[in-house]
């Protein structure tokens, strides 16, 4: 088990949703796994929004978010200014093992992710 923080950036939240002719705007991955050999991560039960033409659109849930975990992070396009941890807590489940752990990061923009 190890993290991965991404740092706050230089754009506002409103930009980079402003820059997005179609996508998503993720607010809550839901569970999921990656696997440490591979990088390959999926999450479940994700929830969001659309996004047409720089605008928040209509409420998305049951989304599965699928990819590489080096691919994700290679193709993030801008970081906001908005760092915050989440509420609740998860815990990590690995080989029989389990670690109470938290996330948070800034609003972040990347191109290219899986979505269902």
């Amino acid at each position: 088990m190890s993290n991965t923080r991404v740092e706050n950036g230089k754009y506002n939240a409103s930009e980079i949703i402003g820059s997005v002719k179609k996508g998503l705007y993720i607010s809550d991955v839901g569970d999921g796994f990656t696997n440490p050999n591979t990088g390959y991560f999926s999450f479940t039960g994700a929830s969001g929004f659309l996004i047409e033409k720089g605008v928040i659109i209509k409420p998305v849930n049951s989304l599965e978010i699928s990819g590489n975990v080096k691919d994700a992070l290679n193709n993030i396009e801008m970081v906001a200014n908005d760092f915050k941890c989440a509420e609740a807590h998860a815990d990590c489940i690995k080989e029989n093992q389990i670690i109470e752990v938290g996330c948070g990061a800034p609003t972040v923009k990347i191109k290219n992710l899986l979505t269902r």
